[in-house]
């Protein structure tokens, strides 16, 4: 077995796509063979796990592994891409919320969908 076999967390920054780290890891490790165990959007950073070699065999159990996402949201504030990389179009007053009211807001695990659109939250 020649060559780099292993995994390596990256801390993925904001403005790279999950394949750019990748790329970037193939071109320093001079190794074609680099995988990853998950997906980050560009504006999403966090912890992006690399696998190299004979370790790759292990990547679909991480994929299945449970992950756990953190996100800060802005209330009041629509933009013209809907996320935080559009231009603010329109600001609008958010009443306090509760913690009860949040949580009731949150998408349970089995739900397909959350649409955050200026100061309310839809859950299909």
């Amino acid at each position: 077995m020649d060559g780099l076999h292993g995994l390596l967390a990256i801390d993925k920054p904001l403005g790279l796509t999950s394949r750019d780290v990748v790329n970037r890891a193939s071109r320093l490790l001079r190794d074609r063979h680099v995988g990853h165990a998950g997906t980050l959007d560009p504006e999403a950073s966090g912890v992006l796990v690399l696998a190299f070699g004979e370790a790759a065999k292990a990547v679909r159990w991480l994929q299945a592994s449970p992950k756990t996402y953190e996100t800060d949201i802005l209330l009041g504030v629509a933009t013209s891409t809907d996320d935080a990389a559009g231009d603010v179009i329109a600001t609008l007053p958010v009443p306090m919320l509760t913690p009860a009211q949040v949580e009731a807001a949150l998408p349970a695990p089995d739900r397909k969908s959350t649409r955050l659109n200026s100061s309310h939250i839809t859950i299909s």
